[in-house]
Parts: C-alpha cells; structure tokens; sequence
C-alpha cells in the first residue's frame, strides 16, 4: 500500500504485485497505540542511593519484561539500559506508569525486599514488598520456618531443621516456598 497525499487528505492505493486500484471512497482510521516503548530496551539496571549498592542488573523474563528481587532503603533510585547509566534512562512516575527521561524515584520507606517487575510493552510496573519467606514443606502441608534477605536477591536459613516425611511408597522431599 502507498500513501499519496493529496489537497483534502490523504489517498490510500493498494496494489497486489504491478495491479494497484485507487478507491474513490474516502475514509478516516484512527488507531491509538497502548502505551509503551516502541524500542525496547535488551537489558536494564537498576541504580541509585535507595539501592543495594552498584547497578543490579534485572533479569528479562519475557521480551520487554524485565523483573529483579532486591531491597530498598530511603533514597533515589533509576533503571538504565546500560550499567554505567550513560544509555538510556527511565523513571517510575508518581502513578506507577514506566516513563523515559532522566527523573528519578523516592522511596521514603524504611528498607525492605521488593519483587520489581518492569513491563516496557505497555509501560506498567508492578513493585511488591515482601515480608518474609517461608519453607513449606508439602508432606506436613505447613510452613516450617522462616528465611532471611540476605541481599543481592537472596534468602537464606541455613538452621531451619527439613527432615523428609517417610510414607509407604518412598520419602515424600517435595517443598515450596512461599512469599508473604
């Protein structure tokens, strides 16, 4: 298809190999566009002063969506497709909306693990803090202790005491773990 501009608007012609046609009706379309990027960064970093420390590098789950496990404090923070910031930079705006630009944001909570997820198709993000998380142990349908941010997306508990459930069939080793 090819664009001919013409006094009133624009003419649509569409061809199929050397047989193009010329419609003599002549119709608008608007198409809205969700929001998003258009490209899509292939990595992202997430820096700042309310951060862990250097640029954490977040991982792509889905082409554009980008997630990370790390803590928070009070300060600052960005994401930058490149680790040293110098690429491009983008912010989270007061309404949770995914924005391009050199802003930054606030946290003025104290600090706590977060489940960051960035969705650059359609310029969503999605922050979760977690309180804890649990081992759970399937053959008692319980939770059997606790496990500690360590940092660096980390949890760990090297005292919680597992012992595998003896059934008739064989040991039952199944375990989840569960975030609050």
């Amino acid at each position: 298809a090819a664009r001919i501009p013409s006094p009133d608007g624009e003419i649509v012609i569409v061809s199929l190999a050397a047989n193009s046609q010329v419609s003599p009706q002549k119709r608008s379309i608007t198409i809205t566009r969700p929001a998003g990027f258009a490209v899509l960064p292939a990595a992202v970093y997430l820096s700042g002063t309310a951060t862990e420390g250097a640029s954490i590098q977040m991982k792509e789950v889905s082409n554009g969506v980008f997630e990370s496990y790390t803590s928070l404090k009070p300060g600052d923070y960005h994401f930058s497709d490149k680790a040293d910031g110098s690429g491009t930079n983008y912010y989270i705006d007061d309404k949770g909306v995914l924005q391009m630009g050199a802003g930054n944001t606030t946290v003025t909570a104290a600090k706590k693990a977060y489940r960051i997820i960035l969705n650059f198709n359609v310029a969503t993000t999605n922050i979760t803090g977690i309180n804890s998380v649990g081992l759970y142990m399937s053959a008692y349908t319980t939770e059997i202790g606790t496990l500690d941010y360590i940092g660096n997306g980390t949890w760990e508990n090297p005292k919680i005491p597992v012992t595998f459930f003896q059934f008739s069939w064989g040991r039952d080793q199944r375990y989840k773990f569960i975030l609050h």
